[in-house]
């Protein structure tokens, strides 16, 4: 004789607010067994007004100091480009590339503008190292203590 199946625990329906288990009970996909559940959410009870005025706790942490780290905003500009060069001929060498290996006739020119797109790929790659390194090695930090933060309670220190 088998034992009945453990019920597993229910949440009611009163868990979820009206207007969404009102829009989940109508038929989501079309068919079934009636409903609409785009009908069933106009339809639906407006939610609860939040209550203002309801006292909260909120707690924030300050660290102690916070350490900035500044670079050659030019020397950035260089590196972000030589990236972007880089990743964009990148993009066109494997474009030729393909077109290279799928053509059926001679395609020795889209062989030697992949060749071509993918050597300058590498070098404007080459050249953004270059300049991240020199970039960081001319970087400066400052650390900046947060001393002067204090307590406000109802507005006043």
């Amino acid at each position: 004789m088998k034992k009945p199946p453990k019920k597993r625990p229910h949440k009611s329906p009163q868990v979820i607010p009206d207007y969404i288990w009102t829009a989940a009970s109508g038929s989501m996909g079309g068919g079934g067994t009636g409903g609409n559940s785009m009908g069933a959410m106009i339809n639906a009870p407006a939610p609860p007004t939040p209550q203002y005025g309801a006292p909260f706790d909120v707690s924030i942490s300050f660290p102690e100091s916070v350490v900035i780290k500044m670079v050659d905003a030019s020397a950035l500009m260089d590196y972000e480009f030589s990236m972007l060069f880089s990743s964009v001929f990148c993009t066109g060498a494997i474009g030729f590339l393909v077109a290279w290996l799928q053509s059926e006739e001679n395609g020795g020119a889209y062989g030697v503008m992949s060749l071509i797109l993918g050597l300058s790929s590498i070098g404007f790659f080459v050249w953004g190292l270059l300049k991240r390194k020199k970039m960081t090695a001319e970087s400066k930090s400052f650390k900046l203590k947060t001393s002067g933060v204090e307590e406000i309670i109802n507005g006043e220190k």
